[in-house]
């Protein structure tokens, strides 16, 4: 989400702290060479291996979960050609200290200016994806971001197109996806190995229909996608074992007051279009209604969705976008349920310490355990319960592990 100019004030305090600090005259001893992916592994297996099994010993459904890659030239640890955050990440689910379910991607994959070209921006993205499926075993899932459109750019020839995302990275997805023709929008059903499936729903929200919507900064969804999530994505093959979690990068509504501290209303319809559906489907009851469009006079999205007789529950959705960690609660929509837990949104931190969030409170570091971040989920499909750790960089005030519950047992 942000750029590099949005880091120049910052950036230029902690010049002037650095030079105004350097006064001691004994030069400190230098630290020998310390393996500090080691370090982060070894303290999340030791977190994760609590969490990983329940009171029975059954195992839980563990995700690893990365946003905001921005593999650039710039992005310090994740430039394009070597970009060892990336390359940690997808390590750590393959040799972790338990079994790795899935790994999800939300976003964001490139850095990008408006001088940035499509040959570089496809550049990016062909690394990003090379380098997040090469050689990974466990079944991995990506969803767009704002950046990987590359409308930053204000040149119509230089902006990556539906067909780009997809022949660059969603047709390179490790595992089986049920899509819509060529579409970067699907879903895929893995076991949770409780007799049950999750179904990870993928969104693309660079599906505008119009040239005057710019998905660098308005996330777009087009009719026929909608049509495909309250027609098929919430439906196909559903079964009252199947729990389900969405990808999308952006935010969505909430009265968190950390929370608000980062996110902003930035989709083309209403932003309570996506948590209304999902709550009709939780509610199991229909949805009728009609969404302008902001950008488009006269435009406007229709849903016409039933889902009274769908079977299946949602757990989560899981995105980015923000820069920094959070965990919150979709706090309202017009046809909330009170008689269900509220809808749970994960949100995981940058990669690349370069384009962190100057709000956040997550100190990151250039080398050493605060660089790298991202975030480790164990479900728990039976309890209704989330249990939300992390690799590398986080909060000194968050518990060891942060539990949620999005349902009821």
């Amino acid at each position: 989400m942000f750029t590099k100019t949005k880091l120049l004030l910052p950036l230029c305090a902690l010049l002037i702290g650095l030079a105004s600090g350097c006064t001691d005259d004994h030069q400190p001893e230098v630290e020998k060479p310390r393996d500090y992916y080691e370090m982060n592994r070894q303290n999340s297996a030791r977190l994760l291996s609590g969490v990983a099994t329940d009171s029975m010993g059954k195992n839980r459904f563990v995700v690893v979960h990365i946003s905001d890659a921005h593999l650039s030239d710039w992005s310090s640890n994740n430039p394009w050609r070597d970009p060892k955050n990336l390359l940690e990440a997808v390590t750590f689910a393959n040799h972790p200290p338990v079994w790795v379910d899935a790994m999800v991607a939300t976003g964001d994959f490139i850095s990008n200016s408006p001088r940035t070209t499509r040959q570089t921006a496809l550049r990016y993205l062909g690394a990003f994806s090379h380098h997040f499926f090469s050689g990974n075993l466990v079944p991995s899932f990506t969803c767009t971001g704002n950046h990987d459109g590359n409308m930053i750019n204000p040149r119509p020839e230089e902006w990556i197109s539906r067909e780009d995302f997809y022949a660059a990275v969603t047709d390179h997805i490790n595992y089986p996806i049920s899509t819509d023709g060529r579409s970067n929008y699907y879903y895929s059903d893995l076991p949770d190995g409780r007799d049950g499936y999750i179904r990870i729903i993928a969104l693309d929200e660079l599906d505008r229909t119009d040239a005057r919507i710019n998905t660098q900064f308005r996330a777009a969804y087009s009719q026929r996608q909608i049509d495909w999530l309250t027609r098929v994505a919430l439906r196909e093959g559903m079964t009252a074992r199947h729990s389900v979690i969405v990808l999308m990068h952006h935010s969505l509504p909430t009265n968190n007051r950390e929370a608000l501290r980062y996110i902003a209303n930035e989709q083309v319809y209403s932003w309570y279009m996506i948590p209304e559906i999902i709550e009709a489907f939780r509610s199991k009851t229909r949805l009728t209604k009609r969404y302008a469009n902001k950008i488009v006079p006269g435009d406007t999205l229709t849903v016409d969705a039933d889902f009274s007789q769908a079977p299946g529950e949602f757990v989560c959705y899981m995105g980015g976008h923000v820069h920094t960690y959070l965990n919150y609660e979709v706090s309202w929509m017009p046809n909330i349920n009170p008689a269900l837990p509220k809808q749970q949104v994960l949100v995981a931190n940058n990669m690349s310490p370069s384009e962190k969030n100057p709000l956040s409170p997550i100190v990151r570091h250039r080398s050493g355990t605060q660089n790298n971040t991202f975030n480790i989920y164990a479900i728990d499909t039976r309890q209704k319960m989330i249990y939300i750790t992390f690799f590398g960089a986080t909060l000194t005030y968050h518990p060891r592990v942060i539990s949620v519950r999005y349902g009821a047992a």
